[in-house]
């Protein structure tokens, strides 16, 4: 799996040099930007694979929030999502100077990118989607569950100004 993962490294990155490279209206773009969606998932197949040899632990390191959502708001499929629904608008709002966190840098790409999907598509007639980042106090009274130690914490939040779900589908998520 470590070879593997050595082997996609240019595989994953060089699509997206080879995309602002080209030609807004080149009718190669979809494809080149397909080789690239399919390394990503590669990558991640193979992170959850090297955790599964691993017995459970994910590679994590030290990450810096803006800098994923940064990235996600540069990425292919971000600027796709942008013109498959040109009424959405997005506000994005990073505070600056956040520490950074520990967590697995693809796992946590794709969750932010599966909560901008989202988003986008809860709004299909348009609207604003907000991204922003803080670092907020937790006090011991005021935790969401009793697991969750008082202390600061790095928080994401993506908005929508969708229709929101129904009861039943909170209840069957």
């Amino acid at each position: 799996a470590h070879d593997l993962n050595n082997i996609l490294g240019p595989i994953v990155a060089y699509p997206e040099l080879i995309l602002e490279s080209m030609a807004g209206d080149d009718p190669r773009r979809e494809e080149v930007a397909r080789i690239g969606k399919s390394a990503n998932r590669a990558m991640v197949i193979i992170q959850d694979l090297l955790a599964l040899a691993r017995r459970g632990g994910y590679q994590t390191e030290p990450v810096h929030l803006n800098e994923l959502v940064r990235l996600c708001e540069m990425s292919t499929e971000f600027k796709e999502q942008l013109a498959i629904y040109p009424d959405v608008g997005v506000a994005t709002h990073l505070e600056a100077d956040l520490p950074h966190i520990v967590g697995s840098t693809p796992h946590l790409m794709q969750v932010i990118m599966n909560l901008l999907h989202n988003a986008f598509e809860a709004m299909p007639h348009g609207g604003r989607v907000s991204i922003s980042t803080t670092c907020e106090f937790v006090d011991a009274h005021e935790g969401m569950h009793d697991s969750v130690p008082e202390g600061d914490y790095v928080v994401l939040r993506v908005g929508d100004q969708g229709v929101g779900m129904t009861p039943y589908e909170m209840e069957h998520l």
